[in-house]
C-alpha cells in the first residue's frame, strides 16, 4: 500500500504529500470542515504568536500626592515592537494604598502622553486604566490597608518599530490626599511588589 499520496500543481509550482505515521500504533484522522474553506496554520504561521515579552518588577515603596497624575517609579517599559502591525497586550499588578477614603487611579502612558484610548473609553470623571475605591467605613479596605489592583489591556501601540516607553503613571482624586505603591497607606508594615509586562501579539 502506498505510504505517501503526491499532489502537483496543476501548472508549474511546488507539491503537497501526504504520507501516514511510520509506526501502526499512530492512527491518525485528518478531518476537512464541512462548513468553509479554512487555512492550516504552520510552525512558521506568524499569526497570534506572542513574539516577545518584557517586564518591570517594582519592589521598592513610593508616593504620589494630589490628583495630578504623575509616573509610578520602576514601573516603567521601553518596548520596540518587531511589526507596526502587531499589537501590544499590557497587564498592571499594582499594590496600592491610600491615606483616606479617596479614589486611587492609574493609567498608561505612552512616551509621556496617556494612551486616551486605554484610560478613558468608559468616560466618567475617574476613568483610568485601573481605578480603585476604598470607604474608610469599610474594615477590609480601611485607610490602613493596601490591596493588589489589576489591569489588562490589548491595543495597537505605536504605529511604528521605534523605540517607546510605556509607564504607569497614578494620582488620587482629591487634593492633599496621597496615594502609596507597595505599601500600607497608614505605615511601612506590609509591603508587596508591583509589576507591567508587555507582550507582542503577531497580527
Amino acid at each position: 500500500m502506498t505510504a505517501k499520496i503526491k499532489l502537483n500543481a496543476a501548472s508549474g509550482g511546488g507539491s503537497f504529500s501526504l504520507q501516514a505515521p511510520s509506526s501502526s500504533s499512530n492512527n491518525r484522522v485528518f478531518t476537512l470542515p464541512d462548513s468553509a474553506d479554512a487555512t492550516l496554520l504552520t510552525s512558521t504561521t506568524a499569526t497570534g504568536k506572542i513574539l516577545q515579552h518584557k517586564s518591570a518588577f517594582k519592589t521598592d515603596m513610593s508616593s504620589h500626592a494630589g490628583a495630578t497624575f504623575g509616573a509610578i517609579s520602576g514601573l516603567s517599559i521601553s518596548f520596540t515592537k518587531t511589526s507596526a502591525s502587531n499589537k501590544l497586550l499590557v497587564f498592571a499588578n499594582i499594590n496600592g494604598g491610600r491615606d483616606g477614603t479617596i479614589w486611587i487611579q492609574f493609567k498608561l502612558y505612552q512616551d509621556a502622553s496617556e494612551i486616551t484610548a486605554l484610560n478613558n473609553t468608559g468616560g466618567g470623571s475617574y476613568a483610568s486604566f485601573i481605578n480603585w475605591y476604598s470607604d474608610n467605613s469599610n474594615g477590609n479596605h480601611g485607610a490602613a490597608d493596601n490591596a493588589n489592583i489589576n489591569g489588562a489591556a490589548l491595543f495597537d501601540g505605536a504605529n511604528d518599530t521605534s523605540a517607546h516607553t510605556y509607564q504607569i503613571y497614578g494620582s488620587t482624586t482629591t487634593s492633599g490626599r496621597v496615594m502609596y505603591v507597595n505599601r500600607r497607606g497608614q505605615n511601612t508594615d506590609y509591603s508587596g511588589t508591583s509589576c507591567l509586562t508587555i507582550f507582542e501579539v503577531a497580527s
